[in-house]
């Protein structure tokens, strides 16, 4: 009989034992852990868990595991908790994007099994959770950088094929508005010659609206020439010498040019806006090409005041423009509080050429080369961040050692 005791006692012994040993593993694991049970509630959640997910330990029990994904992500889960129920698999990998406590998001890849009870029946689904923000943020730079060296390529090739009949057409346009003008003598001299009337001819070409058509040509094609540089922004490597910027003074120079676009002030009054300034002025001058990054800010900022200008009635408009240190980046932020946009649009600001703006309004070139100045020609970072209804954030990144690895 006492040996049937030590036996059992030691047993219960390696029993403890495994569990804590489990229960250590589980709890040091860099993986979120979590079991959801058949109606798709938490059961248990490790520390890692906890702290992805930004709740106390003891908010996740009992809590409803798709309330934690975006909302895009929901059905997709309830499928696959179906397919894991019915034994249509026994187990799922994939990634989704997972919602913390204050609603901001991350991406995580869950691993996922099927737990069954000793009878088979299927009681629920064990997971393990990575956080893979970070990795899917570089794999979206090494994207994002592929397709502008790409279509830089393909930008600079029309480019360089469209300027020259682009400059004809323009130099032709001058050319034909300098032989009407009353203003150079050389044409009423050649009246004269002919025997035309050359007020009459000023009359016929006012009346047939021939000097708005040339302007509008003028116009269009002074457009297309801006369209043209910035599609040769994509290909061009900064050739300027690089020089020490106060990012205060570069950002209000930005602010101001933004203002004074007169593109913007066509559609949009600046002045309405409230400019909230929150510098860090113990930010030492960074080395960069000033006219690229300016380029850059003022493309952030205009896209910023046409926002604001699509919000409902309510608040006063407002830009906030920040700066601070973070490690080896100085980081600008610009702020506002426009009516934002949903993460399928913000995944594509980027991309050239697109744009939300109605025909005419914008090209679609802006933020992208914004893109092109700060990543490609200063080995910076540039970002967006944004909630629909609670207005954009742009972040901007740049080395304070451009010339070092990033």
């Amino acid at each position: 009989m006492p040996d049937k005791l030590t036996d059992h006692s030691q047993i219960e012994n390696a029993l403890r034992e495994s569990e804590e040993r489990l229960r250590v593993i589980v709890e040091a694991s860099q993986s979120g852990i979590v079991q959801i049970d058949i109606k798709g509630l938490i059961q248990f959640a490790n520390r890692r868990m906890a702290e992805m997910l930004a709740y106390p330990p003891e908010e996740l029990i009992g809590s409803l595991y798709v309330g934690h994904l975006h909302d895009s992500e929901r059905s997709g889960a309830s499928v696959s908790l179906g397919q894991l129920a019915s034994g249509e698999v026994d187990h799922v990998c994939t990634e989704r994007r997972y919602l913390r406590k204050d609603g901001s998001e991350f991406w995580g890849y869950l691993s996922g099994r099927r737990l069954d009870g000793p009878d088979g029946t299927f009681k629920g689904l064990v997971c393990t959770i990575t956080d893979i923000t970070e990795r899917k943020r570089i794999q979206d730079i090494m994207v994002q950088t592929e397709k502008m060296t790409m279509i830089g390529g393909l930008a600079a090739g029309m480019a360089h094929e469209l300027n020259n009949p682009l400059g004809a057409i323009l130099q032709n346009v001058q050319n034909i508005q300098r032989r009407i003008s009353p203003l150079l003598n050389a044409n009423q001299v050649i009246c004269d010659e002919i025997g035309l009337d050359f007020d009459l001819l000023q009359q016929y070409l006012k009346k047939r609206g021939i000097d708005e058509l040339l302007n509008h040509i003028t116009t269009a094609g002074t457009r297309a020439a801006g369209i043209i540089t910035n599609m040769l922004a994509f290909s061009r490597k900064g050739s300027a010498a690089l020089e020490p910027t106060e990012l205060s003074q570069l950002i209000d120079k930005a602010v101001e040019l933004a203002a004074c676009d007169y593109d913007l002030k066509k559609k949009y009054d600046f002045r309405t806006i409230r400019i909230v300034r929150k510098y860090d002025m113990a930010i030492p001058p960074i080395i960069m090409n000033r006219a690229e990054i300016e380029q850059a800010l003022m493309n952030i900022v205009k896209n910023a005041a046409q926002a604001l200008a699509e919000r409902q009635a309510g608040a006063q408009p407002q830009i906030t423009l920040r700066t601070l240190c973070s490690g080896q980046y100085a980081i600008i932020e610009i702020a506002d509080n426009g009516p934002g946009m949903h993460q399928e649009i913000a995944r594509r600001v980027f991309d050239p050429f697109f744009s939300t703006k109605e025909i005419g309004v914008g090209t679609g070139l802006g933020l992208s080369v914004a893109y092109a100045l700060v990543v490609n020609n200063h080995r910076g970072l540039i970002k967006v961040d944004s909630v629909p209804g609670k207005g954009c954030k742009f972040t901007v990144s740049l080395p304070f050692n451009p010339g070092g690895t990033q």
